[in-house]
């Protein structure tokens, strides 16, 4: 069997997406010692294999270089004697990584992390990635429930599916990346290609003429800039289609000029002192655009090195806060996917801090908590691009508690409902959409350090790309 868009058819207090993203994204704090600010500028020890190494130059990822040719060093690992008791309870060494199969090399088109959206994945192929059936399937239920819900304009509302006013355009941003994530794009045919269409044509019309997404009146508006210049990003980056490459630029433009320039960061307004939950998106969104041949000015990324400095506690300086060094969990999650796109080294002691605090909170619902869904998919990101050992464990706990928690018959059949924190300020679409981005986590991107522990077997994955 196999999968994918081409073999199956058919302030810390308050919240927010604007409120609702906000509030799902930077509440809950679990304290593990006491925690200090790390020294500025520790973080940052080479660049990021996608921003610099690969952009533009997609053939370069797919040659097979292993980790230490990306950058990461035996000098830069903490050795058996300095690692503090907290990263040490988890350790983690990694693996060479393994050349990536010749399936995936074979369109020069598109940008090397997004290569996995467009191959056709066995079952086998899938499930050494991590992934399984049931994981496919309910992307595929979700996807479904996702195509009913567009309106005619092409755009995801909150006016029928919960979440607060204003926020259509982090909605359908929302929605088109888990389209967008599985492999469809509205170029190439397939059953989901003119909902993408409708979508990516909602985003250009609503957005104004300098770039802004923002609907007049919304809270916390710079969460819908990040999301929907995400999408429209990726989507260009997908396909290269020139239709979308100056809305797309616009929108990156909007975001460099609202960057606060004396932390970094970005928050609810333009040039507002920033945040971490809004900091994340934005990240996403530049490095998206570089991906994508886009202008990013080299200045509005290193003012990013500012922040996370400022938000990082613990005892390595891994552990990141809202505003200030109180780790939260979706902001450490948040803070450390961040960290691995602006190109932490994965070895790094700070990193495996992240690692292991992600690791010792897992995702729970049920009788003893309610799904989280802003920090199991910041923290399915994290870990997916860690690997090792403590990916392997988050992730089956997160493969058996998002299927688990997807309702299967009804109306609602192939969303989750908007439940546990924060979530009814989101709405169905978006904690729908989160749910199914972490189940694509598989396929989304690429690893940025190499295959390492997600995959060991070689052979199968060059036999699967014959």
């Amino acid at each position: 069997m196999e999968f994918g868009p081409h073999s199956v058819q058919g302030s810390g207090d308050d919240a927010g997406i604007g409120s609702s993203v906000a509030a799902m994204a930077t509440a809950g704090g679990v304290s593990l010692g006491q925690y200090q600010p790390a020294p500025d500028g520790k973080h940052f020890g080479r660049a990021s294999p996608w921003h610099s190494d690969l952009r533009a130059k997609p053939a370069s990822v797919l040659d097979g270089r292993g980790v230490s040719e990306l950058g990461v060093t035996e000098s830069q690992a903490p050795t058996a004697g300095n690692v503090p008791a907290l990263v040490s309870a988890v350790m983690d060494p990694g693996a060479p990584a393994l050349p990536i199969p010749p399936s995936l090399a074979r369109s020069a088109e598109i940008s090397a992390p997004y290569a996995l959206r467009r191959s056709k994945r066995s079952e086998q192929l899938l499930k050494k990635l991590g992934g399984s059936p049931e994981t496919e399937q309910a992307v595929q239920l979700a996807l479904k429930w996702l195509s009913k819900t567009q309106e005619k304009d092409g755009r995801w509302s909150v006016q029928f599916h919960g979440g607060e006013e204003g926020h259509d355009p982090a909605l359908t941003g929302l929605a088109l990346l888990c389209f967008l994530g599985w492999g469809a794009d509205h170029i190439e045919e397939g059953p989901y290609q003119s909902h993408v269409s409708r979508g990516l044509d909602w985003l250009i019309t609503s957005m104004r003429p300098d770039g802004d997404f923002r609907v007049s009146g919304a809270k916390k508006a710079m969460y819908s800039q990040g999301i929907a210049a995400l999408a429209i990003t990726e989507a260009y980056g997908l396909t290269r289609d020139q239709k979308l490459k100056v809305p797309a630029q616009k929108s990156v433009d909007f975001i460099v000029s609202a960057q606060n320039r004396d932390d970094g960061a970005w928050r609810y307004i333009p040039r507002e002192p920033g945040d971490t939950s809004v900091m994340g998106w934005m990240v996403m969104v530049l490095v998206s655009a570089e991906l994508a041949g886009l202008d990013v000015p080299t200045e509005t990324l290193q003012l990013t090195k500012k922040w996370f400095p400022r938000v990082a506690g613990g005892i390595e300086g891994g552990l990141y806060g809202y505003r200030t060094p109180e780790p939260r969990p979706a902001m450490v999650a948040e803070g450390m996917f961040s960290m691995q796109l602006l190109g932490a080294p994965r070895a790094s002691a700070a990193m495996r801090e992240s690692a292991t605090y992600i690791h010792m909170i897992p995702p729970i619902s049920g009788s003893r908590s309610q799904p989280y869904y802003y920090y199991w998919y910041y923290g399915t990101l994290a870990l997916y691009q860690h690997g090792g050992p403590m990916w392997a464990g988050w992730n089956e706990r997160m493969k058996t508690e998002l299927v688990g928690e997807q309702i299967t018959s009804g109306p609602d059949a192939g969303s989750w409902n908007p439940t546990g924190m924060y979530a009814m300020r989101a709405g169905r679409i978006a904690s729908t959409a989160m749910a199914t981005l972490s189940l694509e986590v598989y396929y989304r991107y690429l690893p940025l350090y190499g295959f390492s522990e997600l995959t060991k077997d070689e052979e199968l994955l060059n036999q699967d790309g014959n």
